[in-house]
């Protein structure tokens, strides 16, 4: 059995059958699993709107770009594989900006956004009843 490496792609040149491919399944679901409790017990004790955003936020960084624009028209202006690597860096960026260049400064209002975003409390008055 030989294996050839290509850019993150293994191939064995052997004849594979049903039962490596079960087996192969079986330990990919094992291992999917073990990864999933693992971050399941991690997020137990983090705060909901930070991982609601954290699950909208890595897809949105890297899909958005193929999901708006022609396949044919070529944006890599980065020599990147990641558009997170710019994306990210780039939005505290500007998030940064914002808040320095903001008329809108409250204590009273930064302080209860503080408390709202670590503990969630006083959200229920944001929520439309339908």
């Amino acid at each position: 059995m030989s294996r050839t490496t290509r850019r993150g792609v293994v191939t064995v040149r052997r004849k594979v059958g049903p039962d490596d491919e079960v087996r192969v399944a079986r330990i990919t679901a094992i291992v999917i699993g073990a990864v999933a409790i693992g971050g399941g017990m991690w997020a137990k004790d983090q705060n909901i709107a930070f991982l609601v955003a954290r699950a909208f936020a890595d897809p949105v960084t890297h899909r958005s770009p193929s999901m708006v624009t022609d396949p044919a028209i070529d944006f890599h202006w980065f020599p990147l594989d990641n558009p997170g690597l710019v994306s990210v860096p780039l939005a505290f960026l500007l998030g940064w900006l914002a808040t320095i260049t903001s008329k809108e400064h409250g204590e009273a209002k930064y302080a209860e956004m503080e408390v709202r975003s670590l503990t969630g409390a006083g959200a229920e008055k944001s929520v439309a009843v339908h």
